[in-house]
């Protein structure tokens, strides 16, 4: 069953993403449904907070 929306809650998760420095959006396709999509920066840990052995190993393995 379908019903339709206010829209309220993509408008709060473009807040929320607006201010994580984000995206948001959505594509439909009339009769195959909407597709919503959303992206985030990556975050950077603080240099007081990287293990520099962790961080080795790491880029051994090719995870960096």
């Amino acid at each position: 069953m379908s019903r339709p929306g206010t829209g309220l809650g993509l408008h709060v998760s473009k807040q929320i993403m607006d201010r994580l420095s984000g995206e948001i959006g959505f594509e439909t396709e009339t009769g195959a449904g909407s597709t919503f999509w959303v992206t985030l920066p990556l975050a950077e840990a603080p240099a007081s907070e990287i293990d520099p052995e962790a961080e080795a190993a790491a880029r051994a393995e090719g995870g960096w």
